[in-house]
């Protein structure tokens, strides 16, 4: 897929947690967080809540392994390690 190596844009939105709730699952957030939470766009792909630190663009990371995924409750999670 020609996608997969594209350089795809990193955004983050900001939204009231409320609204967060009902659109996404939230379990995952730190115990006692609360206030707008960022909304983590890459590309036109994915879309998902995060209170980490973002690249600017998918360009930044090299290459990355996936280590597991799993679907829970009608949420996919993959989890990933990034390669140095």
């Amino acid at each position: 897929n020609a996608d997969s190596a594209a350089d795809l844009p990193v955004s983050e939105a900001w939204m009231p947690i409320e609204t967060a709730r009902k659109t996404f699952h939230l379990a995952r957030l730190p115990q006692g967080a609360e206030g707008p939470i960022g909304i983590v766009s890459v590309g036109h792909y994915d879309r998902c809540p995060c209170i980490g630190i973002q690249v600017a663009s998918t360009g930044f990371i090299r290459t990355f392994g996936l280590t597991s995924t799993r679907h829970q409750n009608g949420v996919l999670r993959i989890s990933y390690k990034l390669e140095r």
